[in-house]
């Protein structure tokens, strides 16, 4: 009897032990069917119409501010005036006056050059302190102009 009597106990535990897990299931159920209720398609639509118009919004304010700096910013002021307030001479013009007057160099007689470092150097710097442009400096000394403003950097 007394193994009749043990075996009921662990039965009445584990029947109430599997009560109370049942209760819990479906508190758990009803939990999640609050929170899936809230997602029906009318309210998602309605989401994604506020999202797609605050999209649109924000569109109109960044166009709005880019219009607002192209009318207040100012253009950017000219690094290449050279002496005279001359505009602003392209690369590819540099380049080709470059290239002819290294052509021009070779076609002068080496002791016509001033290949001395420090003298052409100090050439350089007494023109430019003269106020002459890096133009005329370079056509006086037959370099090229990109090798005066080097010079002139130092």
């Amino acid at each position: 009897m007394e193994l009749g009597i043990a075996s009921n106990l662990w039965i009445n535990i584990l029947l109430i032990a599997q009560i109370a897990i049942d209760i819990l299931l479906i508190i758990a159920f009803a939990f999640l069917y609050n929170r899936l209720k809230f997602l029906n398609p009318s309210k998602l639509d309605d989401l994604i119409e506020i999202l797609k118009a605050s999209e649109n919004a924000a569109k109109q304010v960044k166009d709005v501010i880019i219009q607002d700096r192209r009318a207040t910013t100012p253009p950017p002021p000219s690094k290449d005036t050279g002496a005279n307030n001359k505009p602003p001479v392209s690369i590819k013009t540099r380049a080709k006056k470059d290239r002819r007057a290294y052509q021009h160099k070779s076609s002068v007689k080496k002791t016509d050059r001033d290949d001395t470092g420090g003298d052409k150097a100090q050439r350089i710097r007494q023109l430019a302190r003269s106020g002459k442009g890096v133009e005329e400096i370079a056509d006086l000394l037959n370099i090229s102009q990109t090798e005066v403003e080097l010079e002139l950097e130092r």
